[in-house]
């Protein structure tokens, strides 16, 4: 290779070249199970992240509901506190 050429290519241009189509992917048994490991993997922190986020809009669907109540509002700073903490407690244990 000449000097032109090796000055010629571009940062990034020979990334492509080196990884496997999709369609080359390798025949070995131990990549394969890694590959369907990963992809397991995935589905279930997708999974997990449904679950917490429904949680989470669960309570804050509560919380506004006890926030809105005469009682909370006349309530002072630690009282809303503890009624905020029960609250949460609960919805959790459902």
């Amino acid at each position: 290779m000449s000097q032109s050429s090796i000055c010629s290519l571009r940062s990034g241009t020979t990334v492509k070249l080196k990884q496997k189509a999709s369609s080359e992917l390798s025949e070995n048994k131990h990549i394969k199970q890694e590959h369907q490991h990963i992809k397991n993997m995935i589905a279930d922190y997708h999974e997990i992240e449904r679950a917490k986020n429904a949680d989470q809009q669960t309570i804050l669907q509560a919380l506004l509901i006890l926030k809105s109540k005469i009682e909370y509002l006349n309530a002072n700073n630690l009282e809303k506190k503890s009624m905020l903490k029960i609250k949460k407690e609960r919805i959790l244990k459902q």
